[in-house]
């Protein structure tokens, strides 16, 4: 709701997201190779391939994105997400163009080759629909114009011919099936069972007479329509055809860890994603050549390994989609464990970059001064700086063995960041060398520090302990602790040094304001505070940036404004909203 006023009222405008993700489902590619969608969450995302940027789409789905698919000239892109929601997305404008409920949860989507149709799988039927894409009203509807069913469990993929005439499906039920297409005609089904595992890949040749099939047991075979029946006797159902195997081969890759399948049809290449992380490139242009079409023996072949490509070994790093574009000769390798995209170049047989991020939810952030990058910092004690430009992340650091509670940036400085975490130490880090230039200690019990602040000279830094309420002044020069500043008996939640001056303010859940005068460090003498009662627990502290006050946000919903110069209270007010 805050959102939509924000947006509608106060015209503002979402400039990015950061910290997005793959979660899974198909990654599509625009018919001109250079840019691809993926679901991030209940949002989708597209990156500029070219200039390395990720753009979010500006609107949210109700829940999870499942599938999604781009029509071949990419102006619509269709979206099913896990609450059977369908939308019909308007690329080039932006927008949700129509919207459709459905029975059951939909697992695929597939646009045909005229870009008039699409078909889903739902559930355990194929439906064929026809959204109304020249509307006048900017609003587009849905027709259900075919539902193909008999499946006798779940549906893995599926496929069109070039023509958009005909569709072939496989499953669990180890059948592959063919439907025939036409509007206003009947339609015919041919039914292939002479498989012992579950289909996992089918794929339509270069015309309707051959099609591919690769089952869980990595067997791949073709498979020819016998006799040259012409299409019109297939779509009336005259005479029931046999089809005929004519090649098989075994694929070289472990049983049962095939994970995700692309063919590029111009290259004659076989992509192959497993659990385990690689990713096999065969070339299978053997089985797709003439001379192998015409024998009438059953060739056994043997595909191709041209290259593989490692993307990391670990139990988080199973293949979950492979997609392709014809056009660029590019493959976009998903990730859907560890959230992340890896752009493969075929031409140059190279990784052009990665994109995502871990699963991992942000504590913290800051954003620089010069407006160009962004830092966060999350649980598991990494640290990312993105690029505000273009959404990617560009430098990781792993130095915190623990939650990471505040990042911050120095004051006119964006090179030099600083975070402090639950295991105890403070550490700066210089962004241009990507090294950390300085490790802050403390000593005793002080284990956990989650309030920071850096003085505008950027010669000291104050930090508060969450367990002995205690603050603690360091050295950035030389990392030294100059001075631990005790007085406050509960939580610091506010903590930042005054502008021009050396001073240090804190508010804590003790219902005290402080202002530590903080010039005798230099002469090793003991620092004085000035003592102020608020008689409300302090949950936040912000300065004026030019006058000499700051306000004071109270954890029952008080602003008090105070006077820091001249030491006195301004004014309060009173939110009718607990904060």
């Amino acid at each position: 709701l805050y959102l939509f006023i924000y947006q509608h009222f106060f015209k503002v405008k979402m400039d990015r997201f950061y910290g997005l993700f793959y979660t899974g489902g198909k990654i599509a590619f625009t018919p001109d190779g250079k840019e691809l969608a993926f679901a991030s969450g209940n949002k989708i995302s597209k990156i500029d391939i070219l200039r390395k940027k990720v753009e979010p789409l500006t609107f949210y789905l109700r829940s999870i994105v499942l599938s999604l698919d781009i029509e071949r000239r990419g102006n619509f892109m269709i979206v099913i997400d896990s609450t059977n929601l369908m939308v019909l997305i308007d690329l080039k404008k932006k927008e949700i163009r129509g919207k459709c409920i459905l029975r059951n949860n939909g697992i695929l989507l597939k646009w045909s080759p005229r870009g008039k149709y699409f078909a889903a799988v739902i559930k355990n039927d194929i439906q064929v629909w026809k959204p109304n894409l020249n509307s006048s009203n900017g609003h587009s509807s849905f027709q259900l114009s075919r539902t193909y069913n008999g499946s006798y469990g779940p549906i893995w993929d599926i496929d069109w011919d070039q023509t958009g005439d005909f569709l072939i499906s496989g499953g669990q039920d180890k059948i592959v099936r063919i439907f025939s297409f036409r509007k206003k005609k009947n339609f015919f089904e041919i039914n292939v069972k002479e498989f012992q595992e579950e289909i996992f890949f089918v794929k339509f040749l270069k015309n309707f007479d051959y099609f591919l099939v690769l089952t869980k047991d990595n067997s791949l075979t073709t498979w020819s329509f016998l006799p040259n029946t012409p299409k019109s006797v297939l779509t009336w159902g005259g005479e029931k055809l046999k089809v005929k195997m004519l090649t098989k081969s075994k694929i070289w890759v472990e049983k049962k860890l095939v994970s995700a399948v692309f063919l590029n049809l111009n290259s004659n290449t076989m992509f192959i994603g497993q659990m385990n992380g690689k990713v096999c490139a065969f070339d299978i242009s053997v089985f797709l050549s003439e001379e192998t079409q015409k024998r009438k023996k059953l060739l056994p072949l043997k595909p191709k390994i041209l290259f593989s490509i490692e993307t990391g070994y670990s139990l988080d790093s199973s293949i979950s989609s492979i997609s392709g574009s014809s056009n660029s000769g590019l493959i976009a390798i998903g990730k859907f464990k560890n959230g992340k995209i890896i752009v493969f170049d075929q031409i140059s047989n190279k990784v052009l970059f990665f994109y995502g991020n871990s699963k991992n939810h942000f504590t913290c952030f800051d954003i620089a001064h010069n407006n160009r990058v962004v830092c966060t910092g999350n649980r598991k004690g990494s640290m990312n700086i993105w690029s505000k430009i273009s959404g990617f992340c560009l430098v990781k650091f792993f130095n915190h063995i623990r939650e990471i509670n505040k990042v911050i940036f120095l004051r006119n400085n964006s090179r030099i960041i600083i975070s402090s975490s639950s295991d105890g130490t403070l550490k700066v880090f210089d962004l241009q060398k990507g090294v950390i230039i300085r490790t802050l200690f403390s000593v005793g019990s002080q284990k956990n520090f989650d309030m920071i602040s850096p003085d505008d000279s950027g010669f000291f830094i104050a930090g508060s302990c969450k367990k002995t309420f205690l603050i603690c002044i360091w050295s950035i020069k030389n990392g030294t602790l100059i001075e631990s500043l005790q007085g406050h008996t509960s939580p610091i939640r506010a903590l930042s040094f005054l502008k021009n001056r050396i001073s240090l303010i804190s508010g804590s859940l003790d219902k005290t304001l402080r202002i530590w005068n903080l010039e005798n460090l230099m002469s090793n003498k003991t620092c004085s505070c000035d003592f102020f009662n608020v008689y409300e627990k302090i949950t936040k502290i912000v300065i004026h940036p030019k006058k000499y006050e700051i306000v004071i946000l109270s954890k029952s919903g008080f602003f008090y404004f105070f006077n820091f110069r001249e030491l006195s209270w301004a004014t309060c007010f009173f939110k009718t909203t607990n904060t």
